[in-house]
């Protein structure tokens, strides 16, 4: 009797207290997965399972679980095991994040479902498809982050390849984030230490995504420095600080925060802050100027990596220490740069001819090299005509079920692309790339991959109608220009048809 007497005691007094809101909080779980040894391909022990651990830490600052398999899984039906166990209990408004670093197979030449991700522990091994990967995540309720760190791994979402490749993942439960475009590789660090022995790290990607993410890298992604990461965001920094491969995601515009932490926290961040590239293309012989911030004493060398036969010769870029510091204050080694702001210049190779060059920046501060970024320099002829076309992925795609129009805008050299979408009247509705210098992408024909989500200059939605998209490229003067077939921006339910039959 004097329990029940309490229990109602204290329901009359909470019924008493001012009414004050409760949202459910969202949980947010973590899973990461690393693969470095295989049946069939190349062991890269152990930069998955450092990928693993730098990822994770950087993760765990703004997601309550996180949990780690950096030594490899024998299959499909153990990876399915791993998931459905890491993210059981997860509700609508939850978010659920799954890193896997591997190696992505799939030839252009394949079908889409070609594709895979390899998953083995050394003795065993099997690919997973993004149908495979999405039968798997359609279980868990919630939103999905998916992180695939693999070569070729923009083909799980068809970007970065030709052809109509469907994106499995379209729509509002799932995000995708993807290391390269689907015919690029994904390099892992080869570096030196200081006594100049070589070490395999992590990958470039993972290191990349760690500094935009985490605090070792002051949360760099974070552009407003509102104290949450968005997709949007962490696009615009691996974009512009991330050069071995193109990272690719959908949705290709998102404000959906990955990741939140605290602002007031006490943070020292990098050694090395405020690394900013001049953007726009160069001709060969032409300086490249680039700055940075320096927090800490810390040795800053550099690397020029020439593009040659469609991959990055990191073989052959010897390191450029940075020879201000007077080496009698630090001994004989070179590079040590005292705290201050420094702008620096380097020349692109008058033999090298047109390409592209990766210009990375490495800091130690006694130990192993680490990658503090780099970006793509894109090193175009002097004239020339860039033989360019506009390819979509398809003839209508339609943004409310989550779809975004994909294409490629080939051109035979590299060049600054401006890129807008027109309507039938021929007004301008957006603009999607401006004097955009290209990358290497290793597609075949040469091309850069773009993506349409449907919106308009304002940000809002475009209506549905036909639209076509207009490339312009200015080289020695002259300027080229190329025009996609038309193409069905749809409502819901809408059919394809043929958009180009009452067009040009």
């Amino acid at each position: 009797m004097l329990k029940r007497g309490l229990r109602l005691s204290l329901l009359l007094l909470l019924l008493s207290l001012p009414w004050l809101p409760c949202p459910a909080q969202a949980v947010g779980r973590a899973l990461l997965v690393g693969c470095d040894r295989f049946v069939s391909q190349q062991e890269t022990t152990p930069s998955a399972a450092m990928g693993v651990s730098e990822v994770a830490a950087a993760l765990s600052e703004g997601i309550e679980e996180v949990l780690t398999c950096p030594d490899g899984l024998s299959g499909v039906d153990a990876l399915a095991d791993l998931i459905l166990e890491a993210f059981d209990g997860a509700e609508e408004g939850d978010v659920s994040c799954f890193y896997l670093c591997t190696h992505g197979i799939w030839s252009p030449y394949d079908p889409a479902e070609g594709m895979t991700l390899l998953l083995s522990d050394g003795e065993n091994e099997e690919g997973v498809t993004a149908a495979g990967l999405k039968e798997i995540f359609d279980q868990i309720r919630g939103t999905k982050v998916l992180i695939l760190d693999a070569c070729r791994s923009g083909a799980m979402i068809g970007k970065g390849v030709y052809g109509p490749f469907e994106n499995l993942f379209a729509g509002d439960s799932y995000k995708v984030i993807c290391s390269s475009g689907g015919q690029e590789d994904s390099w892992f660090w080869r570096g030196l230490t200081a006594d100049g022995s070589q070490v395999t790290g992590e990958g470039y990607f993972s290191g990349a995504l760690t500094l935009a993410l985490g605090a070792p890298g002051g949360h760099a992604a974070d552009a407003d420095r509102d104290g949450a990461v968005t997709m949007s965001e962490l696009k615009r920094y691996l974009r512009a600080n991330h050069g071995a491969s193109t990272v690719q995601f959908y949705p290709e515009e998102d404000d959906f925060p990955l990741l939140t932490y605290d602002t007031e926290a006490e943070n020292p961040g990098p050694a090395l802050r405020q690394l900013a590239f001049e953007t726009g293309a160069v001709t060969p012989g032409s300086e490249i100027s680039f700055s940075f911030t320096v927090t800490q004493r810390v040795r800053v060398a550099y690397q020029l990596v020439y593009e040659q036969n469609g991959r990055w010769d990191f073989a052959s870029a010897p390191l450029i220490w940075d020879d201000e510091a007077n080496l009698s204050a630090f001994g004989a080694a070179p590079g040590w740069l005292e705290p201050g702001f420094r702008a620096r210049q380097l020349v692109i190779s008058p033999a090298a001819g047109e390409g592209y060059v990766l210009l990375q920046v490495l800091t130690s501060q006694g130990g192993a090299l680490a990658v503090a970024g780099s970006a793509v320099v894109c090193v175009q002829p002097a004239s020339g005509d860039p033989e360019l076309a506009v390819v979509p992925s398809g003839e209508a795609f339609c943004p409310a079920e989550g779809e975004e129009l994909n294409l490629i805008v080939q051109h035979s050299v590299p060049c600054e692309i401006t890129l807008t979408v027109e309507d039938e009247e021929g007004q301008m509705v957006c603009r999607l790339l401006s004097a955009e210098p290209t990358r290497p992408e290793h597609l075949w024909p040469e091309g850069t991959t773009v993506a349409w989500t449907g919106q308009n200059a304002e940000g809002g939605q475009a209506p549905a109608g036909r639209y076509r998209l207009r490339a312009r490229v200015r080289l020695g003067g002259v300027t080229y220009e190329a025009f996609s077939d038309w193409i069905l921006l749809r409502d819901p339910g809408e059919t394809a048809g043929n958009p180009a039959a009452d067009g040009e």
